[in-house]
């Protein structure tokens, strides 16, 4: 099944299993391909053209959300934290990395973000070359990921002409709605996580149309990465800030 695996059925870490049966891989792939259409769709402009960057950066905060919720560190829709603050997390960290300790991409278990991530778009004709220096990732982030220039997003080492045009923390809130509507009838906090990271597969096949696969991976795990230890947007908040004018 894939993450499901990693604490069995039911919620993330420290939850309580529930007694119910977990959902196929394939019925989870089909309610990933709504997000995927989702966001494609939405990003679709007049000419009928999508920028690949900002249906990976949509794609990538969509899953960073599901990171949060799985791993039931801090509530995805209503917490206390500042919408846009970073935080540590093991459970967090245990999701994304599993018990992998070295930071390469071939240690990482399948049952991990990004050991599924990998494993699925092995599948895709990506190659091993094409995934990013974790490493280097993780690193960057630690050294400049608090820097209050990167408030609502995370840095990126990517070519600026390659930057999304979109905000992670603004589009990850603005979506949530609709990907609730949409991965509803999975009962389980994992399987959501698994669709939206089956849909992130998708859209980085897509994206292959218009940028190169080493770019578009390292976009798309520096945003999840990074999101994924971001406080997220609430309603309560960005109703003072309405009211705030």
């Amino acid at each position: 099944m894939g993450l499901l695996d990693i604490f069995g059925k039911g919620g993330g870490k420290g939850q309580p299993p529930e007694e119910k049966k977990p959902t196929d891989l394939r019925e989870i792939a089909h309610y990933g391909g709504f997000l995927s259409q989702m966001v494609v769709e939405g990003l679709t402009q007049p000419n009928g053209k999508v920028i690949p960057q900002d249906a990976i950066a949509l794609m990538a905060a969509i899953a960073a959300e599901r990171v949060i919720d799985a791993s039931g560190e801090i509530p995805l829709r209503d917490h206390e934290l500042v919408p846009g603050s970073r935080f540590s997390s093991d459970k967090v960290n245990s999701l994304l990395f599993g018990d992998s300790g070295d930071g390469s991409w071939e240690a990482l278990p399948k049952a991990s973000v990004f050991g599924f991530l990998r494993a699925q778009l092995l599948t895709q004709k990506f190659q091993p070359a094409d995934f990013p220096d974790l490493r280097g990732i993780l690193k960057d982030f630690a050294a400049r990921g608090e820097n209050p220039s990167f408030a609502g997003t995370v840095p990126l080492t990517i070519p600026t002409e390659k930057f999304p045009n979109l905000s992670p923390l603004k589009i990850g809130f603005e979506s949530r709605r609709d990907v609730d509507e949409r991965l509803r009838p999975l009962p389980d906090r994992l399987e959501k996580l698994t669709a939206s990271l089956w849909a992130l597969m998708e859209i980085l096949v897509f994206a292959r149309q218009g940028m190169d696969p080493p770019t578009a991976l390292r976009l798309a795990v520096e945003i999840l990465h990074g999101m994924a230890k971001t406080a997220p947007m609430t309603q309560r908040r960005m109703d003072e800030l309405n009211r705030r004018g």
